[in-house]
């Protein structure tokens, strides 16, 4: 098995902490921290909502960058008063650092299906985009 010590995994979540992509966000990252790789998570859209969820704010204890839109946040109304330098609240120009100009070794988007085009044709091509995108 590769040696992953040292890379860089991002995780984008855009839905809420009821649906099942947290929980699998959360242990997706706790077994790249054990591998010693690098975890950065954006929350976007109704995946602001995960700011107040304990299983999410555990992983910035453990060291995982947490960037969270600020604008979802006002969207969602979702407070961002009394944070500290584990949340970093910001916009879209970061997740597209984070997506095409961050040195990730990995990009791995945790979204539902309708979220990204309302055609269920299209919906599959866009995913195979994405993944090939880089």
């Amino acid at each position: 098995m590769e040696n992953l010590e040292g890379k860089k995994l991002g995780l984008l979540l855009s839905t809420a902490p009821t649906h099942p992509n947290a929980e699998t966000v959360a242990r997706l990252s706790q077994t790249a921290q054990q591998a010693e790789v690098q975890v950065y998570l954006y929350l976007i859209d109704e995946g602001v909502k995960n700011l107040e969820n304990p299983i999410i704010r555990e992983l910035t204890r453990t060291g995982v960058k947490l960037n969270v839109c600020a604008y979802g946040c006002q969207q969602h109304n979702v407070s961002t008063d009394g944070y500290g330098s584990d949340v970093t609240f910001c916009g879209l120009v970061v997740l597209s650092q984070i997506v095409t100009g961050f040195p990730t070794t990995i990009f791995v988007f945790f979204v539902r299906f309708s979220e990204l085009h309302p055609n269920k044709d299209l919906q599959k091509s866009l995913i195979i985009n994405i993944l090939y995108s880089q």
